[in-house]
């Protein structure tokens, strides 16, 4: 895991997400490209000719740790980038998201290539995102999408993870500050995001985040 070693102490050193472009060319996997962004966004450039006959499957970006920063969780623009990346490409892309400090590498795959009304719709989720609206995201991205999670330290696939090292790789350093920022009434339709995002199956996953995001409060304390 070299690649995604230098990924991680990139982003450790500097703040910035970086990003790797992996290639296939006959059996052999390798990182065809690189990108060095924002502390906010970054791009995963196109394998270019001097590969010859190769194929974009795959890219890997970081998300700095800080309390802006919500963890390995795929915002709506690292969705529809990919699906825009899968339609270039033609054919379904995987998209995996690391730092330096989560216990999960977590891995998202398109399950076809996207019509173009599909990729307007995940534009405009992305845009939505930003205004605070997940819906569309909640109720499509399980049904468009596959979810993976790997071991950091050596890339192994965790079939069955935690869901609290889930939610942990999920809220990365935000949580503190999203249990105070969020509104109480607001946090489980967040949780919901962060299940549908991670493991939508796993009803664990939104409890859990729903744990970890409360302030212990008597209802009976609360006038009325």
């Amino acid at each position: 895991m070299p690649d995604v070693t230098a990924l991680n102490n990139a982003t450790e050193r500097t703040g910035k997400e970086f990003s790797i472009t992996i290639g296939k060319k006959g059996t052999q996997y390798f990182t065809c490209n690189n990108s060095r962004g924002t502390a906010n966004a970054t791009d995963a450039p196109s394998c270019d000719m001097i590969h010859g006959q190769s194929k974009r499957i795959a890219d890997v970006h970081t998300h700095p740790v800080s309390d802006r920063s919500i963890g390995i969780t795929p915002s709506g623009p690292d969705v529809y980038t990919t699906l825009r990346d899968s339609s270039v490409e033609k054919r379904p892309q995987q998209s995996c998201i690391t730092n330096h400090q989560t216990p999960l590498i977590g891995c998202y795959q398109n399950r076809r290539v996207p019509s173009h009304s599909v990729l307007e719709m995940y534009e405009q989720a992305a845009i939505n995102q930003s205004y605070g609206d997940n819906s569309y995201l909640i109720d499509h991205f399980p049904r468009d999408f596959q979810t993976a999670f790997y071991r950091p330290q050596d890339g192994r696939r965790v079939n069955n993870p935690n869901p609290r090292e889930v939610v942990d790789a999920a809220l990365g350093g935000a949580a503190d500050k999203l249990s105070t920022d969020i509104q109480e009434f607001e946090k489980s339709p967040f949780c919901l995001f962060i299940q549908s995002m991670t493991m939508p199956k796993d009803d664990r996953v939104s409890m859990e985040c729903r744990r970890r995001l409360s302030k212990p409060t008597n209802i009976w304390d609360l006038s009325i």
